[in-house]
């Protein structure tokens, strides 16, 4: 029986709330952490102190949950992901914040165990984002509040870091305000949900208006059962498949279509977005196997590599797949893929349980959480500022914890089962085998053993040409190196493609790298034979086609050059750079060749024209 006082006891938990504030100060830190690094070891401190009490209080680390294996596989590759950056310093930050991230997921699961600790948790989160709604709504720069506070404060937030950051809470203050019964609290919860509301709007990001605008379709169509979770898989997809088709395909074919064919275009055709998707995945064919590395070395590489220019030009992919593939490797991307799989298994769990039990806020607490990191997801195929802005990836994590600790209580209270630090039940025990089981499994053995004994060499020649690709990077790009070093790293490099050459003649990235670092020593003629075989292999990526287009120029081959040339942008300012550079290095019969190269691309320049002139005259001769 219980009474008042052990009510009391149990609602009292001193130990409890200190835990629960300590974390939200954790995530405090965290989040400022992208900002002023230095806090992020203060954060990370407090969370280990957390564990510590909580180990020595309880017994245990953490309850079980049913992420437990894809997340922690996740940070496995984000640990994995340090190993191929050609600049530790730059990969750091973002592993340590990861770090943080699956910390504050499973502290947070923890935590969500009582009442008192799930309003304290949303509460406070949503108050961290009505701190940063506010900074970003008074900042300088906007048309009206711009005027009102203009020097207010000296950092600037990015508003699409902004609307990333609160596009997982609107669901959250939306779900609380409506479940909420006592005025003060519903007050606060719909004061947030204005401001983040206006915030938005104020940020522009159609990516997160859209992703909220499926979010209110998905849940609608939960509501329908089986039918209705059918629509709450097509809708996704029906952005996910028209974004394929135009990452692969002209925006015009697609922008013939009425209203939706103009709404996607809009979405994914700005300004350099669609050729940074089909560039990305490229340069994940040259890094399928470990990615680039984790951090700021996105911006290097992608200029080396995918635009062959030697200067930064885009910081990340604009694609949240995309760039934890890029960044954390195969291993990255299966494993997030796989969390989300895990994550909306457990979703559908719950939402059976969720009529049997007749408290509202736990179900507020999911429902706006769950409906949070659907929005995430879906704005991620449009942008990633988590990998861009650390300071906004906690709030996944976040979102998650809220969700999974809430979830599994809601599944406890379903089942009439009393809470434990494990998820138990007849369902997490093993099915007895079945001889139908069995032959599926065999026949599954057998496909993978055939299909490895098929793509044994193209595989082997692939982790080759990934391994010369790291190589290549750090000895390219590390700062700081003595010449010796990087001879010896370009030496592994060429190693590793020569293997992968000798496994699979055709392959792509060993062929694009050997010949661009032939055409890099000099040796033009030696580059073009290569960067013809890659061409051939790869018709359509953009670095190859300019990498053999130059390899032309070098050795005089105008008329192949020009077709291949012609469309890239710049490629006239490039060339004339490259005139101008060859020059200063005494190479006049290369000059030469680029300012005619640059001349038939653009006619009318008088000032290449004239330099061209007094380089013939000077004595240079072209080829």
């Amino acid at each position: 029986m219980t009474t008042p006082m052990t009510t009391m006891k149990q609602g009292i938990d001193l130990l409890g709330i200190s835990e629960t504030l300590l974390l939200l100060l954790s995530l405090v830190l965290l989040v400022t952490a992208g900002v002023y690094q230095p806090l992020l070891w203060v954060g990370l401190g407090m969370m280990a102190f957390l564990w510590s009490v909580r180990w020595l209080s309880q017994g245990y680390l953490t309850r079980r949950t049913p992420l437990d294996v894809p997340i922690l596989l996740f940070l496995l590759s984000a640990l994995v992901g340090l190993w191929p950056s050609y600049d530790l310093a730059l990969s750091l930050p973002l592993f340590l914040m990861i770090v943080g991230g699956v910390a504050l997921y499973y502290l947070l699961v923890n935590n969500c165990t009582t009442k008192h600790s799930k309003h304290i948790l949303s509460a406070g989160s949503l108050l961290l984002g009505l701190a940063v709604s506010v900074y970003f709504i008074i900042q300088p720069g906007h048309l009206v509040t711009g005027r009102i506070f203009p020097e207010a404060w000296a950092l600037q937030l990015h508003p699409n870091s902004v609307a990333t950051f609160l596009e997982g809470m609107i669901p959250l203050a939306l779900a609380m305000t409506i479940a909420e019964k006592r005025p003060w609290p519903r007050v606060f919860y719909g004061l947030c949900a204005a401001t983040f509301a206006l915030a938005l709007l104020m940020t522009a990001s159609q990516g997160a208006w859209v992703a909220l605008a499926l979010c209110g379709i998905i849940w609608l169509c939960t509501r329908f059962h089986r039918m209705g979770m059918v629509f709450a898989v097509i809708m996704p997809i029906s952005v996910v498949v028209p974004g394929a088709y135009l990452v692969f395909n002209n925006a015009a074919s697609l922008n013939s279509i009425p209203i939706v064919g103009t709404t996607l275009v809009s979405l994914f055709a700005r300004p350099d977005r669609l050729e940074v998707y089909r560039n990305s995945l490229y340069l994940i064919q040259d890094f399928l196997f470990t990615g680039i590395g984790l951090g700021d070395v996105f911006a290097m590489v992608y200029s080396r590599y995918a635009l062959l220019i030697r200067v930064p030009f885009l910081t990340y992919s604009h694609n949240l797949f995309l760039e934890i593939w890029l960044d954390q490797g195969v291993l990255g991307v299966i494993s997030f893929l796989s969390l989300i799989a895990a994550f909306y298994l457990f979703v559908r769990r719950v939402l059976s349980h969720l009529s049997r039990i007749e408290e509202k806020a736990p179900s507020a607490v999911f429902q706006g959480c769950w409906l949070g990191v659907t929005a995430t997801l879906i704005h991620g195929l449009f942008d990633a500022r988590q990998y861009a802005d650390s300071w906004t990836l906690p709030v996944l994590f976040v979102l998650l914890g809220l969700a999974v600790g809430t979830g599994l209580g809601i599944v406890q209270t379903g089942r009439n089962t009393p809470s434990r630090h494990t998820v138990g039940g007849s369902e997490y025990l093993p099915r007895r085998l079945r001889a139908e089981h069995l032959a599926v499994y065999f026949i599954l053995a057998l496909t993978c053993l055939s299909l490895g004994f098929v793509l044994y060499r193209p595989l082997l020649a692939a982790v080759h040409a990934n391994l010369g690709s790291v190589y290549q990077a750090k000895g390219e790009l590390t700062p700081n190196l003595t010449d010796g070093e990087r001879q010896l790293y370009l030496h592994l490099a060429r190693a590793h493609y020569d293997k992968a050459i000798s496994c699979a003649p055709g392959n792509h990235t060993a062929r694009q790298r050997l010949g661009r670092l032939a055409v890099d020593a000099g040796r033009y003629e030696e580059g073009v034979i290569h960067l013809k075989l890659a061409y051939q292999a790869a018709p359509s990526s953009f670095a190859t086609r300019k990498a053999l287009g130059l390899a032309y120029v070098w050795v005089g081959q105008f008329d192949e050059a020009e077709p291949l040339l012609r469309d890239a942008k710049d490629i006239v300012q490039e060339l004339n750079t490259w005139g101008w550079w060859r020059n200063t290095q005494g190479e006049d019969r290369l000059a030469i060749n680029a300012y005619r190269m640059s001349l038939r691309l653009e006619p009318g320049q008088a000032a290449v024209q004239q330099v061209l002139a007094d380089l013939v005259q000077d004595g240079g001769s072209a080829k």
